[in-house]
């Protein structure tokens, strides 16, 4: 079933569709009277809506309230991803599969490594970008929470404290620093960030500075992952240790 996400602070009795949302849902997908689609607010509440009085000529439909329904579908724990920037659309892939394996923010920066050319204007449209994509992988995974996507010039590390931080590091000894007895120490914990290095790495001074900060490095595993792939690995880890 369809899903989309309204900037409502409570389920309205009815809906209006319009712009890109009637478009995709009545001019693409063919959506007809008396169709259901799925609403969720800014609380994360889903209602399921009929689909009536559609108006081809001013490319607008109503959608009905027809019932609440109850759908636990994010992780029991909120998680933060701190990416280094890397090349190409390395970045895009992680915001869309990391939102579908249940991601709730993520902080994108250039580190010492990174290919990239940092820019005010580059990031405003990167993160707009990214945001696009967030919400996409949202309706698609059904989740009720649409991840936060930011571009930084650095990583704000005063944002961070007070609660558990992690960061991968290749270099680790995997029998000392297992990700395993990391997760241990969030078994009464709401939220948790993890910081991810781009393709070359951190530099020893930047782990140094990520330690001042009062992260644990861990590692992955015996594996080097891609810097697309850490991240995801760390989200199936948690989905596992959390869910299953």
């Amino acid at each position: 079933m369809q899903r989309i996400f309204i900037k409502n602070i409570k389920l309205p009795l009815k809906f209006q569709l319009i712009g890109s949302e009637y478009h995709h849902l009545i001019e693409v997908l063919r959506l007809t009277s008396g169709k259901f689609i799925e609403i969720v607010d800014l609380n994360g509440e889903i209602g399921l809506y009929q689909l009536a009085k559609i108006n081809l000529a001013s490319k607008t439909a109503e959608a009905i309230f027809f019932q609440k329904k109850i759908q636990k579908n994010e992780l029991p724990i909120i998680v933060t991803l701190i990416c280094a920037l890397t090349k190409g659309k390395k970045i895009e892939e992680t915001v869309e599969k990391g939102t579908e394996f249940g991601a709730s923010n993520f902080i994108f920066y250039p580190s010492q490594y990174s290919p990239i050319k940092f820019s005010n204007s580059w990031a405003q449209k990167k993160e707009m970008r990214l945001n696009k994509i967030a919400i996409s992988a949202a309706k698609q995974s059904h989740r009720t929470v649409i991840p936060k996507v930011h571009i930084q010039a650095h990583l704000p590390f005063d944002k961070l404290e007070n609660k558990p931080k992690f960061l991968a590091y290749e270099k680790q000894v995997a029998s000392e620093s297992t990700l395993n007895l990391a997760l241990a120490k969030l078994k009464f914990q709401s939220e948790v960030c993890c910081a991810f290095g781009p393709e070359g790495g951190w530099t020893p001074l930047e782990v140094k500075d990520y330690q001042r900060h009062g992260f644990q490095t861990i590692s992955l595993g015996n594996r080097i992952l891609r810097a697309e792939n850490a991240p995801l690995f760390f989200l199936s880890v948690l989905s596992f240790y959390f869910e299953m």
